[in-house]
């Protein structure tokens, strides 16, 4: 059986007793709302009954309190006569109570006006009881004694008729009660006779199915143990180390690469905590790393480690590792468990490292030729000013050519020191003025400034210290400023400018060129190794070194173009934290 199959066969074992208990139900609320419309309009016929005969009395009473007043002449007797109100609000409440029966209405207004012709009569014979008038005159009050009668007959009238219209609306009511007790015991009837019937079907339907769904269950049971071997074969061929956890982060699976890895092998590992397995530091600090498993439930994503991280292997030993993990979710998106994916990086960190070495020591080269140079020209007027000491017969501007070679060798002396004092790298990180590496970076250029007659604009704030590795900015600077001399023509201009960042957290260094410009194709691979745009000329390994000296710092480093060359050349923005980060992984760019 398909599951929805199963779905339609439980939605329709549910769909049809609702329904006829649906149907039911309504036919029992409609016929409950005919029988109580009815035995509404019987207790209308009552109160339209009970308010005629209250009206009446009040009428009456009202007649007896004239006669006795007009025997007696007390007041006392007039009383009920003055409550004409409640006769007029008994009227009132009648008329509504009637007004869906015109005839009976009609009836209401003629003793209405019946009435009111009484209380004249009956006013007129106060007065004249009250002025000693002839109030015994027989045919007055054979006038008034036939109006009351009048009065009398015609609420007569309307109570037979109400009376009448209850008992046919009492008979009304007894035939739906009948009628409501038949439908219930037939419909009941109905629904229990359909119930049994269609019961009996489904569960002789479920029956057959449920052996076909025993069937097909089997046969997807055989073919996930066969696809799950197939997953088990597939992970324990692959290259890279595999370790899977359940929910908890106690190891289920480990291949065996992960084996060889970490130095347990499968019988060991399974079943122990990931963190007692799979023991990571971080390669500076020697601190231990947030196990992944707790870091993937609480990022609920995949999760990597940082970069230089060690793994312990079980003899001891460390290897460095990148990894990722990712959490196993049920069908729901809960999270079951964790599967970690890592590999061994040392030979790639130290292919890194070589290749830096090699970057640097071509920076030294060029760096060599620099002081070389600097130092060629004051050394060679030195020669000249001896020359010129020796063969001064007369000494008269032997001091004066002394001065002038004291002043060139001071000038050799600043360079050798500068230069040995640059390499001469601390262990941690100190105080660097970015303007005094700039003027020395320019310094060591100077050559090359000049031979392309640049125009060189360098504009820094007073106080653009940072704490930083002097040697490592002065090699970022040297990078970035050269790359921008090459690119340039002739009588080029280069731009740099140091400005504060984030509320003055932070330094902004741009060096923008009017060079060629770098192409949109190549920004994507601009600041990876081994790529390089000057063909033979370059190494590839400039701006990939100068990201990681950046990248060290805390910092970022952008390179932006027209996207075409030739347009607007290009700009490189570097962004260095006054204060050096802590969590920066200190040999991430090596020293000389």
């Amino acid at each position: 059986m398909t599951p929805e199959r199963f779905r339609k066969l439980l939605w329709l074992s549910l769909a049809v007793p609702t329904a006829l208990v649906f149907v039911m139900a309504w036919v029992v609320a409609f016929e409950v709302g005919q029988l109580r419309q009815a035995l509404g309009w019987v207790d209308h016929s009552d109160n339209v009954i009970a308010e005629s005969r209250a009206v009446e009395r009040g009428i009456v009473d009202a007649e007896t309190g004239l006669r006795g007043f007009l025997i007696t002449g007390k007041q006392e007797f007039l009383e009920p006569g003055r409550r004409t109100t409640l006769a007029a609000a008994h009227f009132s409440r009648l008329k509504e109570l009637v007004s869906d029966n015109p005839v009976q209405i009609q009836r209401l207004v003629t003793l209405l006006a019946e009435f009111q012709k009484w209380q004249s009569y009956a006013q007129e014979m106060i007065d004249l009881r009250e002025s000693q008038g002839d109030y015994t005159d027989f045919e007055r009050n054979l006038e008034g004694k036939r109006q009351m009668d009048e009065i009398r007959t015609g609420f007569g009238s309307i109570i037979q008729v109400e009376q009448a219209l209850r008992d046919s609306r009492i008979q009304r009511a007894n035939q739906l009660d009948y009628d409501f007790k038949l439908s219930l015991a037939g419909l009941s009837l109905v629904l229990a006779t359909t119930l049994v019937l269609f019961s009996r079907y489904q569960l002789h339907n479920l029956a057959e199915q449920y052996d076909s769904a025993l069937r097909t269950a089997e046969n997807i049971a055989a073919l996930e143990r066969q696809r799950k071997q197939w997953f088990v074969t597939l992970l324990r061929s692959v290259g890279d180390a595999v370790i899977a956890t359940d929910a908890e982060g106690l190891i289920t699976f480990i291949n065996p690469a992960a084996e060889t890895a970490t130095g347990w092998n499968d019988e060991e590992a399974r079943s122990q905590p990931l963190a007692k397995v799979f023991h990571v530091i971080n390669a500076d600090t020697r601190e231990a790393i947030e196990d992944p498993v707790h870091k993937v439930r609480r990022m609920n994503a995949v999760a990597g480690l940082a970069n230089h991280t060690i793994l312990i292997r079980k003899d001891g030993s460390e290897i460095n590792i990148n990894d990722s993990a990712a959490p196993i979710r049920d069908d729901n998106g809960g999270i079951i468990g964790v599967i970690l994916v890592f590999r061994d990086v040392s030979r790639q960190i130290e292919l890194e490292r070589t290749l830096r070495t090699t970057d640097r020591l071509a920076l030294a080269g060029r760096i060599t030729a620099s002081v070389a140079h600097e130092i060629h020209n004051p050394l060679d007027t030195v020669g000249n000013l001896l020359y010129l000491i020796k063969n001064d017969a007369s000494h008269l501007r032997t001091a004066e050519y002394a001065e002038l070679a004291s002043q060139e060798l001071k000038r050799v002396n600043q360079v050798t020191t500068g230069m040995l004092s640059l390499y001469r790298e601390s262990q941690a990180p100190v105080p660097v003025s970015l303007t005094d590496v700039l003027k020395g970076v320019l310094s060591m250029l100077e050559m090359q400034i000049k031979k392309k007659e640049a125009q060189v604009t360098c504009n820094s704030p007073q106080d653009d210290t940072v704490e930083g590795f002097p040697g490592e900015l002065h090699q970022l600077f040297t990078n970035l400023i050269d790359n921008a001399l090459d690119a340039i023509p002739q009588r080029g201009q280069i731009t740099i400018e140091c400005t504060s960042y984030h509320a003055q957290k932070d330094f902004c260094v741009t060096i923008t060129d009017n060079g060629y410009g770098i192409s949109s194709k190549y920004m994507d691979r601009l600041f990876q190794p081994l790529f390089t745009t000057k063909g033979e000329n370059g190494t590839g390994l400039g701006l990939w070194v100068s990201k990681g000296i950046v990248e060290k710092h805390g910092g970022s480093i952008e390179a932006t173009s027209a996207g075409a060359p030739g347009e607007s050349g290009a700009t490189i923005t570097v962004v260095l934290p006054r204060r050096f980060p802590v969590h920066t992984i200190l040999d991430k760019v090596p020293t000389a």
